[in-house]
């Protein structure tokens, strides 16, 4: 298919060009035009190459800034108008497809155009509701030089790249983040697909096919753990007799944030004493770094102010305060080469000497704020800097989980990602997490490995005075949200002080732990729901490597409900998972009546394939 690219107009410092192609196929829709803005602190002119590769219904975009001058330029922003051929109309139902753990910024919420909302934007993708069977998706698929947001005003989609000042030198030419343009019948084909162009596009290694399932230090301990309460939660979850590989010791155990070669005075034996344990009780051990923060307090940065992020006077990037030492937060400027050398040493020493098998690496997003920085390179190659030099310390030969990030930025990079907040023992967070953990369903396990954060079921007499939180679920909550646990992704860590609970509480990790792993499982009611942050699917289907079906259904609400999924050919039974519930279909429709705040898992006993049931099934819900 031949492409034209043609300069229609250039001002003092930017560049517009349109693309335009024959017809492509869906529906014979043509090519969407594309405009490019850009703006130098300089004033000066950029000039831009636009090249776009159709396939069938899928257009991927290339953009070029070429810097013709001269003389050396900073870019303050690159901004991206793609207008399609039909402009979308005021009130077009579209999701904004979550970006990063972050609560409500990073949500996935159902938006419709022409709306002023809060948090409109997305760094991943806007999904657009065209019409029953007409869905068109905008989105990015590379994050490595420039962070970006995309949004929706007057019928066209904006994607605003930030330039952070990104040096550009004489005759220099940087090429500006992929972005895809894709339209299908099947908005679950559509995500299906963009997985696959990022996997593609970011050369995504298959993560390990590995499943974990535990016991953690930090939902009840928070950052006060010591040597014996691990011991005695290792010995409370391996008398449950289910199956268990790892005991992870979360954030906390440094002494200053930011000095990880050493460790609290409280804990004799240090990380090593305590992961050799670990080891004899047969687990893997886990491990939390804080890799793009440091207290002000901490040595290295005393020692090493220029290790750390600047601001525009000149004194360190403060924001926030260390929860511990109240001292105020500074950040890692891992553009200086000084940084690198230092948390690969952390790094290394963590895997070669305390013998640490998982690192999960958090804050990363806090690797991303914008301030001065030792060399003149965008936040987003700052941080990408910061991630090799771990990878290059830890090695290869561990599981590295990606917390707290910016979803695009660590693909390809970590084996896992957290998808939602901290849970907290609440059912108000653990709607919230459900929701918010769901709509990042269509990364696993093509991107990444999912992990929905930490089994949490305790009630406020299910406590003690050293618990860091304030725990209030009662048995059917808890019991929501071990099911959501049980459906999603390749991580199920139990966090409570696991002697304090309640049997029928310790039943719950029982049923949970003893579930299959499932790599995919889809909300299959999404469209449906997303208009509040606690707007969590009813509806969730599920497969594993084996090709074993879980249908599941969700009641957050307290009121009863009858559930009605429609769409099956062939009559079948369905089972309850770790439960004696069983159901049949009669005339193509499952009715399952399910009280407040009640869910069931059902194992589909029947002839139709996972592919064929997707496709297939709605669900209604009758609220009594």
């Amino acid at each position: 298919m031949k492409k034209i690219l043609q300069q229609i107009t250039q001002t003092a410092f930017s560049v517009f060009l349109i693309i335009t192609s024959s017809a492509v196929c869906f529906g014979q829709a043509k090519a969407p035009q594309i405009k490019v803005e850009v703006e130098t602190v300089q004033k000066q002119t950029i000039k831009t190459e636009i090249s776009s590769t159709p396939n069938k219904s899928d257009r991927l975009i290339n953009i070029n800034l070429i810097n013709q001058t001269g003389n050396n330029q900073n870019l303050k922003s690159i901004s991206i108008t793609i207008t399609p051929t039909a402009l979308i109309p005021e009130g077009t139902v579209y999701m904004k497809g979550a970006d990063q753990m972050q609560d409500h910024e990073g949500q996935m919420m159902k938006m419709k155009t022409g709306e002023k909302r809060k948090y409109n934007n997305s760094n991943m993708y806007l999904m657009f509701k065209r019409g029953e069977a007409d869905y068109l998706l905008v989105g990015l698929i590379s994050w490595r030089t420039f962070l970006s947001n995309i949004i929706t005003e007057g019928g066209v989609i904006k994607i605003i790249g930030d330039g952070d000042g990104k040096e550009l030198k004489a005759r220099q030419r940087v090429a500006f983040d992929k972005v895809v343009y894709m339209q299908d019948k099947s908005w679950q084909d559509l995500q299906e697909r963009y997985a696959a162009i990022i996997a593609k596009e970011n050369k995504v290694k298959a993560p390990q096919n590995v499943n974990w399932t535990g016991w953690a230090t930090w939902d009840f301990y928070v950052q006060k753990y010591l040597p014996g309460d691990v011991e005695s939660n290792t010995e409370a979850i391996k008398n449950l007799n289910v199956p268990t590989n790892i005991i992870q010791l979360d954030g906390g155990w440094w002494k200053h944030r930011g000095d990880y070669l050493e460790t609290r005075d409280d804990l004799p034996g240090g990380i090593t004493g305590m992961v050799e344990k670990i080891h004899k009780a047969g687990f893997k051990a886990g491990f939390h770094f804080d890799g793009m923060r440091a207290s002000k307090a901490a040595n290295i940065v005393k020692e090493h102010p220029e290790y750390f992020i600047h601001a525009e006077n000149g004194a360190l990037l403060e924001i926030g305060k260390d929860p511990i030492t109240k001292q105020p937060i500074v950040f890692w400027d891992y553009s200086h080469p000084g940084a690198t050398a230092y948390i690969k040493k952390v790094m290394k020493n963590a895997r070669d000497n305390w013998k640490v098998d998982y690192f999960k690496i958090d804050f990363l997003r806090h690797g991303l704020f914008k301030g001065v920085s030792h060399l003149p390179v965008t936040n987003l190659e700052r941080f990408r800097m910061g991630i090799m030099a771990m990878k290059e310390g830890f090695g290869d030969d561990v599981y590295f989980l990606a917390c707290s990030s910016n979803f695009g930025t660590m693909i390809g990079l970590s084996d896992g990602a957290r998808t939602g907040g901290d849970i907290h023992p609440n059912y108000e967070t653990v709607k919230t997490r459900a929701q918010h953990a769901s709509a990042s369903y269509y990364f696993h396990p093509e991107l990444f490995n999912l992990d929905p954060d930490y089994v949490v079921l305790r009630s406020a007499e299910e406590t003690n005075e050293r618990d860091g939180k304030k725990p209030s679920l009662s048995y059917d909550e808890a019991a929501m949200w071990a099911n959501y646990v049980s459906i999603y992704g390749n991580a199920r860590f139990e966090s409570d002080n696991i002697p304090l609970l309640k049997p029928e509480k310790k039943s719950l990790i029982q049923k949970s732990f003893s579930m299959p792993f499932f790599n995919k499982t889809i909300p299959m009611d999404l469209w449906d729901h997303y208009s509040t942050y606690t707007d969590a699917p009813n509806f969730y289907l599920a497969k594993t490597d084996n090709g074993t079906i879980c249908l599941s259904l969700f009641n957050w609400e307290g009121k009863d409900a009858s559930f009605t999924v429609s769409g099956f050919k062939h009559d079948a039974g369905l089972k309850e998972f770790a439960g004696d519930a069983q159901f049949k279909t009669a005339n193509g429709k499952l009715l399952v009546p399910l009280k407040g705040v009640h869910s069931i898992l059902l194992k589909y006993e029947g002839k139709e394939t996972f592919d064929q049931l997707r496709k297939e099934l709605k669900m209604i819900v009758n609220k009594e």
